[in-house]
């Protein structure tokens, strides 16, 4: 009671109910992860010395393709280096001699 006799009001703005904070609900969200959850997404597959070799040797590859086929539009890369040449003409058209 106030010293008029009557129920002081708080002083401000009281929030609403819909933007309370409670313990349960600030405890859910928190961003930090449980132990649980970062061990196992912390535990990457290590590729086997079989898988590296293979992916070594898919990107040589691959770098050796893009050689072949860049050579085919600028120099003599013999028979079919011609035919993919006229190939890759083909499908680009006549932007292939601008």
């Amino acid at each position: 009671m106030s010293a008029n006799g009557k129920n002081a009001k708080p002083q401000g703005k009281q929030p609403s109910p819909s933007t309370k904070r409670t313990a349960s609900a600030s405890a859910g969200n928190s961003g930090a992860k449980s132990p649980r959850s970062r061990s196992a997404t912390a535990r990457a597959k290590v590729p086997t010395a079989d898988e590296r070799r293979r992916r070594e040797i898919a990107g040589i590859a691959l770098i050796a393709l893009g050689l072949f086929l860049a050579l085919t539009h600028f120099g003599p890369t013999g028979i079919i280096g011609e035919k993919v040449s006229g190939f890759t003409f083909g499908l680009t058209g006549v932007f292939a001699y601008v």
